[in-house]
């Protein structure tokens, strides 16, 4: 493992900026002062431009007690580090003929040792052995040459022991051996069989990622230039190797609804994936056994009819195991009212489409004349559902006395409504699969103070306005992905003024 920060000085300063923007500027003044409480004459010795770093090695023999941990402090002036050390808690600083030193605290029950070398300090307890200059990592091989983050973490997963590896997957096979014999009151036995199929997938892909991974890295990062903050896990695989592959793999993928994915949307979004092929078969016989129970309990010959062909329909989409949706939220400057779109991947849509022409004949007529066939083309049928009527007044105010659209083919269901509502579910319609992210959300929060209640501490027009100014610098936006490739990175990343959004509607006064 390994544990960077940029620099004490970048640290510092990052905590400020961050305090400021959440209105906690007086816990950074603090700060300010506990430091000069600690040391009087600020950091003597250590050089606060550059980073510092931490490194454990685990102990092959499995026990953590004897796992060796290194610091690395960068030093600016030897000897004024050796006085600064001295003259907390009156430690003795004593130095041996290879250089070692030795740092004996009063009533502590084990010393601290450090040795100067590539303009650090490479501190550790208990063994002094562990700094051999022999065994010393490099500052090379802690600290990468560019894009040093304000905090970063690195597990090397290749690196782990075997012994630990063994250890891991029989704790695994145990747990697997234990769930198998467990069975909870009312489980079916298809039911158990899923479940236990669902734990065997999630301790294979755990088994792969000890063994064929090669590192996780998770990076906290606050860029002051860009004011933008960033929080990032990113999990590297082992080159040619099966988790390789599956990680290329899911990266190729494609979406039928990557084109909502708009960058003036106030909110999009995008996700896809599918079950493993063995959690997929044993699902199958869930739905079956959920679809006959729920029929069952229908005594109405005629509801129990109509609902097993609705449920028959969505059947083969539920037993797919597959996950592909997509969403967007719009608002022009011209138009009060937004405009939605959301679509989901479907197997068999056409026989869902006759189910729902078949339940539209058992509806009353009041509940007929609300919901109309607006147009069908090839295997695309669009229904419009007059039901705006139907909503409250807030919902009448964002997206207007407009209609709802549910547009049904083959592969998909696509809703939309609001404001050009009918143009937004064609361009929906029209729009090509195409590759797209695991997982991705945008949101443009400004576009979104509209819609936010009346019952806030704040003002969230006036908070918007001070935090984000008129928004032409995109100064808004919050986005989280999943992404896959080389690797799988998850990565969340807001703009600094959001934060200041945040703090001013929790009554906060935030600072510049």
């Amino acid at each position: 493992m390994i544990v960077r920060v940029r620099s004490i000085d970048n640290l510092i300063a990052d905590l400020k900026y961050a305090t400021g923007l959440i209105g906690r500027g007086a816990e950074a003044k603090q700060l300010d002062a506990a430091i000069k409480k600690t040391l009087p004459n600020g950091f003597q010795g250590i050089d606060t431009k550059r980073p510092i770093g931490l490194y454990a090695i685990a102990d092959p023999d499995f026990n953590p007690a004897e796992s060796q941990i290194v610091l690395l402090l960068p030093v600016s002036d030897e000897k004024a580090l050796i006085g600064l050390i001295e003259s907390i808690g009156s430690a003795k600083v004593s130095k041996d003929d290879d250089g070692l030193y030795t740092i004996s605290p009063e009533n502590a029950t084990s010393s601290v040792f450090f040795r100067f070398v590539h303009k650090y300090a490479y501190a550790t307890i208990k063994d002094k052995a562990t700094l051999d200059k022999t065994k010393l990592l490099t500052p090379d091989k802690i600290f990468p040459a560019d894009n040093l983050q304000t905090v970063s973490i690195t597990f090397r997963l290749d690196q782990i022991p075997d012994t630990y590896r063994q250890a891991l997957f029989s704790q695994i096979d145990a747990r697997l051996l234990s769930l198998d014999e467990e069975h909870p009151a009312g489980e079916t036995k298809v039911q158990h069989a899923l479940r236990v199929e669902a734990a065997k997938q999630v301790g294979t892909l755990f088994a792969a990622l000890v063994k064929e991974g090669k590192a996780l890295d998770f990076a906290l990062d606050m860029d002051r230039k860009t004011q933008e903050l960033s929080v990032e896990l990113n999990i590297l695989a082992r080159p040619q190797t099966p988790f390789a592959a599956s990680l290329e793999a899911l990266g190729r993928e494609s979406s039928l609804f990557a084109g909502m994915l708009k960058a003036d949307a106030a909110m999009s979004l995008v996700a896809r994936g599918g079950l493993p092929d063995g959690l997929r078969k044993a699902l199958g016989p869930v739905i079956d056994e959920g679809v006959q129970t729920n029929l069952t309990k229908e005594k109405h010959a005629a509801k129990r009819e109509q609902a097993e062909k609705i449920l028959k329909a969505l059947a083969p989409s539920l037993k797919a195991g597959e996950l592909d949706i997509g969403a967007s939220l719009a608002k022009t400057s011209d138009n009060p009212n937004y405009t939605i779109v959301a679509g989901i991947k479907l197997k068999e849509g056409r026989d869902i489409d006759h189910a729902i022409r078949d339940l539209l004949k058992s509806l009353p007529e009041d509940a007929r004349k609300a919901i109309k066939v607006e147009s069908e083309a090839g295997d695309v049928t669009i229904y419009r559902l007059d039901v705006h009527e139907r909503l409250d007044a807030d919902a009448r105010r964002f997206l207007g006395d407009n209609p709802f659209y549910v547009a049904l083919r083959s592969d998909a269901l696509l809703v939309a409504g609001g404001a050009g509502g009918m143009q937004a579910l064609k361009d929906a319609l029209a729009a090509k699969a195409s590759t797209a992210p695991p997982v991705q959300v945008n949101i443009a929060v400004a576009s979104l103070v509209p819609l936010m209640g009346k019952k806030a501490k704040a003002d969230p027009v006036a908070a918007a306005k001070k935090a984000f100014g008129d928004g032409a610098k995109n100064n808004d936006r919050i986005r989280f992905s999943v992404e896959s490739g080389n690797s799988l990175k998850i990565r969340l990343t807001a703009s600094a003024a959001v934060l200041r959004f945040l703090s001013l509607m929790d009554g906060k006064k935030a600072t510049d």
